[in-house]
């Protein structure tokens, strides 16, 4: 659960509420600038927590799930689990990252930081696995034509007045 909302939090938050908390001296603004300057880092510190646990979860509960049901419920076992894990680890959690990401930056940002710290060797790890991949200059965070876009949506849901 957590891990889905963590990633939709991190891919979710908008930059420029970010760069606000950061004008504010935001600790956690500050944080969440850092943790997306590098993305790659907390995705995988989250990716494998959340595999870890997909993976220990859905074997103990299945082999738990066998004993008491039978092996021959094994395929109805697993395509129940496969749904309850897709609905409430996925699904939800994810959604209730996107829509309230602003609100959970702070939290977000906190707990990432410890996360990426008890995962320090898997992330290393990783990095340089995917730093292959990495473009070797960064784009732009806004273009001009997506701000143009962004103010014209903010002009047509009042957030802008003339």
């Amino acid at each position: 659960f957590l891990c889905s909302v963590w990633e939709a939090v991190m891919l979710s938050t908008p930059v420029s509420h970010i760069e606000l908390l950061v004008e504010q001296n935001n600790a956690a603004g500050i944080i969440m600038q850092h943790l997306r300057q590098n993305v790659e880092r907390p995705i995988s510190a989250i990716l494998t927590l959340n595999t870890i646990a997909h993976t220990v979860g859905a074997a103990g509960a299945g082999a738990e799930a066998t004993a008491i049901f039978g092996s021959e419920f094994f395929g109805i076992i697993s395509a129940v689990l496969t749904l309850l894990i897709l609905v409430f680890s996925e699904i939800i959690p994810k959604t209730i990252g996107a829509v309230y990401a602003k609100q959970l930056t702070p939290f977000t940002a906190y707990s990432l930081r410890v996360l990426l710290f008890v995962f320090a060797p898997a992330v290393y790890a990783f990095e340089f696995i995917t730093r292959a991949m990495r473009p070797s200059e960064d784009a732009p965070t806004v273009t001009r034509s997506e701000l143009q876009v962004m103010a014209r949506i903010s002009a047509q849901e009042g957030g802008i007045q003339e």
